[in-house]
């Protein structure tokens, strides 16, 4: 439920427009704040559920206070509503780009302003759950990734012996690399499965020659794990391109 907005407006009337449309008809808290200053010195002990902030302020101007906001790490995923008076479709798509969680256009209805942000609020939230899911999912391939990196070493390093009379446990490690490839693309590691594709092709090539693997093909399989064990280990994932796919995406303008 929203229950209490930071408001970050330099003109006193249309913050006490916007207090009252909120305490009014959706008995929500509001903090008025004057300048993005304020805002930013006051709003992590107000701890509000959405921060409704002004782009055309003086002194620190809205995309500036957002920014700032945005490094607190208390608001890091908190949604930020902006207000404008500029309608343009290039200012609109900035603030979205931005991250903005709504764009709402001046002048705008107070009567209606409490259920638009309710609504952002609870977009936010499901955004929110789905992000955690993702998480824990990333987090599982993560870990898979470094346990996968450890058997394959194990494997590159009985195959690639000299001494090694069966081509298993290169068609073993092949397995890892070609699941490696298939899953990593899937979740978001562009670069963990183009570093497995590369190991996986050669394995291929290697798995199929007769006698013994020459030392050139060695020394690049080798070459080709540790690539594959860097970007395994360089897997979090806030690096996954699919988790920052579905932080919560810009609504709509309202206009109202």
């Amino acid at each position: 439920m929203l229950s209490r907005v930071t408001c970050v407006e330099d003109d006193a009337d249309i913050r006490d427009i916007i207090s009252i449309a909120l305490s009014s008809f959706g008995g929500i808290d509001v903090d008025q704040c004057s300048s993005g200053a304020e805002a930013i010195e006051r709003s992590e002990a107000f701890a509000p559920d959405l921060i409704l902030l002004d782009v055309e302020m003086s002194d620190m101007n809205g995309v500036e206070t957002y920014a700032r906001l945005r490094r607190i790490p208390a608001f890091e995923h908190t949604p930020i509503v902006f207000m404008t008076a500029r309608a343009m479709s290039g200012e609109i798509a900035r603030l979205q780009r931005m991250g903005a969680a709504d764009v709402i256009v001046k002048p705008f209805d107070p009567l209606t302003l409490a259920e638009r942000l309710d609504e952002v609020c609870k977009r936010n939230s499901e955004a929110a759950e789905v992000r955690a899911r993702l998480r824990d999912l990333l987090a599982r391939h993560c870990i898979a990734l470094a346990r996968q990196t450890d058997e394959l070493g194990r494997l590159l390093q009985q195959g690639l012996d000299p001494d090694c009379s069966t081509r298993e446990p290169l068609l073993t490690a092949r397995a890892i690399t070609h699941q490696a490839k298939g899953t990593s693309g899937s979740v978001g590691f562009p670069d963990m499965t183009n570093a497995a594709a590369a190991l996986d092709d050669l394995l291929q090539v290697l798995i199929t020659q007769d006698g013994p693997i020459p030392p050139v093909d060695v020394e690049a399989a080798r070459a080709l794990f540790d690539r594959f064990g860097a970007e395994a280990a360089a897997c979090v994932p806030e690096r996954s391109t699919l988790y920052h796919a579905h932080l919560p995406r810009p609504s709509s303008v309202a206009r109202k």
